[in-house]
């Protein structure tokens, strides 16, 4: 009997291939899921995520992938409740006994026609919600995170510094938490009216000459009390953390150059991206499906796998930014 084989977006660490590649199968504790789509980013071409650089496996190489739905193929032995069909999303990070289990940077993600992740890091989707619109729901966990971490309130004023997937993300995460007002610093007009589509109640251009006044207006002049630095440019995390009231709270997920050393901290905090909350997925999962929250749309890459792979290896190549998009195997 012929192996069972599968289609795989895999990378040596530089190159990014399609290969044809013997289909994985699920150990004990861990569930075999059908791939119904991946959104896909820049850090999918930058091979990291966060607190996670790419690890290749025995064979040198990882199938990339990090924002995964689809449904439940097969369940690995000792694993109860997961039936056949069901359709299901990948939590972004997943503690496990040896660490992290993150899909695409450490393990094996989901830019193939199959992958497997741990029964723990699985959240259940609502049966009516179509797998490509739940693509985005382990990006969008993590931008809740952020904010929950962030402890914003109800009626509070976030800045998101960087509109592209989980900035895009944070502003309708943000919306529906409460805040108000959401504004968004970003020098891409498209990116703009994409945020206020989403809710932002105002885009800035970060070259904008008025750009510091007219976040002072829109906080009646006391500053943000969240500030979210989502953007690639290291030098926008002081920008974002200026624009913070005497008791902001700042998140910086994006590289960051400088932020300190003119003493003027009063009650202001910093911190990096935090671990993505096991429940976070689950509840925006929920509240997309109630019809509480609407995340960006993204448009599908055509051509699949192949066409993911030639995308990606080009960006990696020319080490240029890779737009979002939807991929379906």
């Amino acid at each position: 009997m012929r192996t069972p084989t599968m289609l795989a977006v895999r990378t040596d660490g530089a190159a990014v291939t399609v290969e044809e590649v013997r289909r994985v199968r699920p150990a004990t504790g861990e569930v075999l899921v059908r791939v119904g789509a991946v959104a896909v980013d820049r850090r999918d071409g930058e091979h990291c995520d966060g607190h996670f650089p790419l690890r290749l496996d025995p064979r040198g190489g990882r199938t990339l992938g990090r924002h995964v739905t689809g449904t439940v193929a097969a369940p690995g032995a000792g694993v109860d409740g997961w039936p056949l069909g069901r359709p299901v999303a990948l939590q972004p990070e997943t503690a496990v006994r040896r660490g992290w289990h993150v899909p695409g940077v450490t393990d094996d993600g989901g830019l193939a026609e199959y992958v497997v992740a741990p029964a723990a890091g699985l959240v259940p989707l609502p049966r009516d919600l179509p797998l490509a619109d739940a693509a985005q729901l382990p990006l969008a966990a993590r931008a809740h995170s952020m904010l929950v971490h962030a402890r914003l309130a109800p009626g509070e004023g976030v800045g998101v510094w960087g509109a592209g997937s989980l900035g895009a993300c944070a502003v309708a995460v943000a919306r529906s938490m409460g805040a108000a007002p959401v504004v968004v610093v970003d020098p891409d007009p498209v990116a703009r009216a994409t945020s206020l589509d989403l809710g932002a109640d105002l885009a800035l251009d970060p070259d904008d000459p008025e750009l510091d006044a007219l976040l002072r207006s829109a906080t009646a002049g006391r500053g943000l009390d969240v500030a979210l630095h989502a953007a690639p440019d290291p030098g926008v995390a002081r920008a974002a953390v200026d624009a913070l009231a005497a008791d902001g709270r700042a998140v910086l997920a994006g590289p960051v150059a400088s932020v300190g050393g003119d003493g003027r901290w009063d009650g202001r905090t910093l911190s990096g991206p935090p671990r993505t909350s096991p429940g976070s997925l689950a509840l925006l999962a929920h509240l997309v499906d109630a019809g509480r929250l609407r995340l960006p749309v993204l448009a599908q890459s055509r051509g699949g796998l192949v066409a993911a792979a030639d995308d990606l290896d080009l960006a990696v190549r020319e080490q240029r930014a890779l737009g979002r998009r939807l991929v379906v195997p």
